[in-house]
Formats: C-alpha cells, structure tokens, sequence
C-alpha cells in the first residue's frame, strides 16, 4: 500500500516536470550557437520517464495547453484596419467635425464664439450709457454701463471748459462740451490751464500762482499808488531787448522811454507799451561804449547843468557823461543827441545800477532837506536824482547841493515795501513818468 502512494506522487511530479518543460521549450528561442541535444542525453531524460509511467498506471497525464506562436523578428506585421470614412452631414456646435470639413463649429457659433442664442448683439447699446460685451469666463453678455458723466461747456474750442456743466454719456457737439474743466476766460482761446503765462496782464494760464508780476520784467507803481503793477509790453517784438537793460531814461514830452543795454537801445511807447524801434547804442549815445559799461542814466533838468533843453546823464564805470535831449528825439533816428562835454563826479556813484529823476518828490521818500545837508536851498527836497544800489538807495539833490545827501536801507525804502514790489537785487533799471515809477528788473 504504502508503495502504491510513492509511486502515484512519483508519477504526479513527473507530469509538473514535462508540462514545464514543454512551455519553456514553446516560448524560449534556441540560440543558434548552442549544439544540439545528443540522443544520449534525450535517453537519459526519456528513460526515468517511461519508468514512472511504467510504475504508476492509473496515473494519467494530461498534456500541456499548446500556446500560439510568438512572431519573431522579421515577420511581417498585419496593417490596422482603415478608418471608417467620414459621412458628411450638417455642422453642429458639438466641438466635431460633422461636415467633414476638418473645421469644427464653423458657421454655428455665435459672435461671442460661443454655443447657443444670444439675446442682443455685442456693441448694441444698454442701460443709460454702456454696451453689451462678451462675458470672458463664462457664456453669454454682459451690460458694460459707466452710467452719466459731467462734462464742461467749452464756448472758445480751447478743450477746457467753464464752470457750467451737464450730465451726458459722451462728450456733446452742439454745444461743444468737453471732460476738463479749469477755463478761467472761456471767451478766448488763448486761456486756459494749457496756456504759458505772457506778459499781457492777463492770467493766460488760469493759475493764480503764476501772475504777470512773477515774470513781467517791467512793473510800474503808480503815482500814490499802493502796489505794484505789471506795465504789459510784448516781449516778442523785434525791437524788445533781448540781453539784459543796463539803463533807461525818458522823454516826458513825447512819452516815450529808451531801455539801453551794453551795445543796442530800444525805444518803448509809454502810452500803449508797444516797442518802436531799435539800434546801435552808438548811434544814440556817441562815445558812450568808450567809457565803459554803463552803470545808469537818468535825466536832470538843463538849468541843473548849464545846457539847453533836458539833460541826459549817463554814468559809466570810467565817467559821467551829459547828452542833450532835444526835440529832435521825436524823430529819432534820424536826429542824434548831442554829446556835451561837462564832467561832474558829484553825480557818479561807482556802486549804482539804477537810477530816475523825481522832479517833484511829492511822495516824500526821503527827509533829509537840502537845509539840513548842505545849508542852501529850501527846506524840502524837491528835484531829486535816485539812485540804487545793491545796498541802498540814495538821494542826490539836483536843486541846492548838487550832491547826495541821503541813503535809505532797501527794507527802509518805501516803495520796495509795497506789495507787488520787485526784489532789490534784481532791479537793473529805472524811469520815473507823470508821478508813475517803472522798474526794468531780471525775472526770477
């Protein structure tokens, strides 16, 4: 019995042994290089097979499942089965190609290039003032409406309106209204917070931080008056000075002021501020540019020098020099003015930049009396020659001294104290007209 049973496993593991072996044998490739089993080896392995066979007869043996072959290198490779073709048929907005165009969703979608109905169309208006677009992260429209916006009533096209306003979607045509407001003069164009400020005594720029008296060169303080003012000239002109002013005097009579600088003259009208003509400083003053740079001028009455008609003093850095004004100046330039010869000292200060002549002194901005100075004279000071430094500003008496006799500190000098008034320092010259004070000065 026990006999039976080793010979029945015996048998069982065979069959393990010969279904592994032949699944190797079917799927394992020979190698070309490995020799051939000898019938002797075959014999080895058959020979305990048929033994056990032999011994376990009620043993069956069920052969191993054939496995299909592998193909192997170089065999060829059936192809895949062709595409089924593509039936045409009408487009949908499905994300396919159903009319087999290879173009998917043309001529379906809608102009927001999506699937489906819109309601309105892109740009068609909505609300007070806006649009409908396209929503951007989902499906359909949106109303883009900013609602009214103010806008300026601009009557001179200069882009800035005034003060009147009105609600609009837009910017309006008839009347014109524009979004920026600010227009201080909406009578004339050439006003607005666009403009340069000029010298017109007009605020071009609507800014009232920017007035004429902050970059008018020539300002005026009227006769009694209690501040200073611009006096308007067009700075453009082809006679207007164009390197700094070095002096100035005038001619009451004709109303009219000349403004010198080191080589040229230039002659202003005094009744409207336009600028008339212009030349050659020797043409006017002969002899002056040998002197030196000119300090001052101003006039003196010619009973005060010992000449015919109004006297013109020019003081230089080398001399003083007299020149006649006669009433040819009307006609000038054909007409010269006449050199005269006198030299007085008493009249030259080295340290002056500015000078006018006050033939009254009505406004008594000195007290020194040519009484108390020099013991001549009456006891108030009337014709007087002023003369400004960087320092000061001094009183030469034309009438009784022929000599300075006061010096008053700028911050102690009246006129310079008044609003509106030009710095000390920047003043470069001066003419005193029908009780009205000009100062020509360099803008800040």
């Amino acid at each position: 019995m026990a006999e039976a049973r080793r010979a029945l496993h015996l048998g069982a593991l065979l069959c393990v042994v010969c279904w592994v072996v032949a699944c190797a044998s079917d799927r394992l490739e020979p190698s070309n290089d490995a020799p051939p089993p000898s019938d002797e080896a075959d014999a080895a392995v058959d020979a305990p097979d048929i033994q056990e066979d032999a011994q376990s007869p009620d043993v069956a043996v069920e052969d191993a499942e054939p496995q299909a072959d592998l193909p192997e290198e170089g065999d060829a490779v059936e192809d895949e089965p062709p595409p089924e073709p593509c039936e045409p048929a009408e487009e949908l907005c499905d994300g396919l190609d159903n009319d087999c165009d290879e173009s998917i969703d043309e001529g379906v979608l809608n102009a927001c290039g999506q699937c489906g109905l819109l309601g309105s169309m892109p740009g068609e208006p909505c609300g007070q003032c806006g649009v409908w677009v396209c929503v951007t992260d989902g499906f359909g429209l949106e109303c883009d409406d900013p609602g009214l916006t103010t806008f300026f009533l601009d009557a001179d096209g200069d882009g800035f309106g005034s003060e009147m306003t009105v609600e609009a979607c837009e910017p309006g045509v008839d009347p014109v209204t524009v979004a920026q407001g600010g227009d201080c003069d909406d009578t004339n164009a050439l006003v607005s917070p666009a403009a340069m400020e000029v010298c017109d005594e007009i605020d071009n720029d609507c800014n009232p931080d920017t007035t004429d008296l902050a970059i008018c060169p020539l300002l005026r303080l009227p006769q009694d008056g209690e501040q200073w003012e611009v006096f308007a000239t067009d700075l453009d002109s082809e006679d207007a000075p164009a390197t700094p002013v070095r002096a100035a005097f005038v001619n009451t009579d004709r109303n009219r002021a000349w403004f010198l600088t080191d080589t040229t003259w230039h002659r202003l009208s005094l009744a409207n501020g336009n600028w008339q003509d212009n030349g050659d400083l020797d043409q006017l003053l002969e002899g002056s540019t040998d002197a030196g740079a000119i300090l001052y001028a101003h006039e003196v009455p010619s009973s005060r020098v010992l000449m015919q008609g109004n006297t013109l003093v020019v003081a230089t850095e080398q001399d003083i020099l007299f020149y006649e004004i006669t009433e040819q100046l009307s006609n000038f330039p054909e007409a010269e003015l006449n050199l005269w010869t006198m030299l007085d000292e008493s009249m030259r200060l080295e340290q002056g930049k500015a000078a006018w002549f006050d033939p009254d002194h009505e406004q008594r901005w000195f007290e020194q009396t040519p009484q108390q100075a020099c013991r001549l004279g009456a006891g108030r000071l009337d014709e007087v020659v002023v003369v400004v430094t960087d320092e000061s500003c001094h009183a030469w008496d034309a009438e009784s001294c022929r000599d300075f006799i006061e010096e008053r500190p700028h911050d102690n000098f009246e006129p310079f104290g008044l609003p509106g008034a030009p710095l000390p320092e920047h003043v470069q010259a001066a003419i005193f007209h029908n009780g009205a004070l000009f100062v020509w000065r360099t803008v800040p």
